[in-house]
């Protein structure tokens, strides 16, 4: 495995890497993509969004194919929601939505960004006092890698974390949480 595959597996390189036929998660240059990802991760994937997001007709089809319980491709709601999948649950557990990207926040300057980012958190903090909220920071590599971001995440994530009942999780977490819920209820 060359490091140009486990960027395409991960996709760093950011090329449009979104399932456009059935075979796409198994059938790959750079080898077996789930393969390479839980070599590199240690731990097999369990949820696929795709960069964009830009799902295609195959995305829920192959991702329930392949025993995924979460996709984040859809930003069409706030709380996360169950799609049956041809008997299969996945938790859609949205992308973005409610929050950011780096991509949105970083043209308000590195000050102006973490004032955005704080009141945003406030605002959902707030509001989960009624009913669950998430709250999502997505983080590019060619921006939010960059040290002024980087700050700027670091920082807020100290603000953050001076909330107390704010849960950190993966999607795969949230996924899990929720299809829990909905056997219980």
């Amino acid at each position: 495995m060359s490091p140009s595959d486990l960027a395409g597996a991960y996709q760093w390189n950011y090329r449009s890497q979104t399932p456009r036929r059935p075979d796409w998660f198994r059938q790959w240059p750079g080898g077996n993509r789930i393969a390479v990802t839980e070599k590199a991760a240690g731990e097999r994937p369990l949820g696929y969004m795709s960069p964009g997001p830009r799902p295609s007709p195959y995305t829920l089809k192959l991702s329930a194919s392949l025993g995924f319980k979460w996709n984040g491709d859809y930003g069409d709601s706030d709380v996360p929601c169950i799609i049956d999948v041809a008997g299969n649950r996945l938790v859609s557990v949205g992308y973005v939505r409610p929050a950011y990207s780096d991509n949105d926040i970083l043209t308000l300057g590195l000050a102006g960004a973490l004032e955005q980012l704080k009141d945003e958190f406030d605002a959902h903090y707030e509001e989960a006092e009624r009913h669950p909220m998430k709250f999502c920071y997505a983080v590019h590599n060619f921006n939010g890698g960059r040290p002024g971001a980087a700050k700027v995440l670091e920082n807020f994530l100290q603000y953050v974390k001076s909330h107390p009942g704010v849960w950190f999780c993966r999607c795969i977490d949230i996924a899990q949480y929720w299809l829990e819920q909905a056997k219980a209820g």
